[in-house]
């Protein structure tokens, strides 16, 4: 990220349209700045894109078991959550019941 800053104000400086010593128009200095930008971003996609390369490849070195053993307890987990919830639900269903009966004798 430090490189693009440098070659974006490295650009700024080179477009700068006042006092140009080699003769050039203000208009050709910002042709000249839209190219250095653009080569810039061009520069910082390579690099975005070679540390999501690294990243995608660190993420095939897990080996499949431990990811199927993390996918098992995942499963699991939730599983239990939801059947727990269940059981609250009928139990609070029941409950209601009983105090709809009450609440009418």
């Amino acid at each position: 990220m430090k490189t693009a800053a440098r070659v974006l104000l490295a650009a700024l400086l080179a477009a700068a349209p006042a006092g140009r010593a080699d003769g050039s128009s203000v208009k050709e200095g910002f042709k000249k700045f839209g190219r250095e930008v653009g080569q810039a971003g061009k520069e910082v996609g390579k690099g975005a894109a070679e540390l999501g390369k690294q990243a995608w490849y660190k993420g095939k070195r897990v080996s499949k078991p431990k990811l199927q053993a993390v996918h098992d307890k995942t499963e699991a987990y939730w599983k239990k959550f939801l059947d727990d919830a269940d059981k609250a639900l009928a139990a609070l269903r029941k409950e209601n019941e009983e105090l709809k009966k009450k609440a009418k004798s």
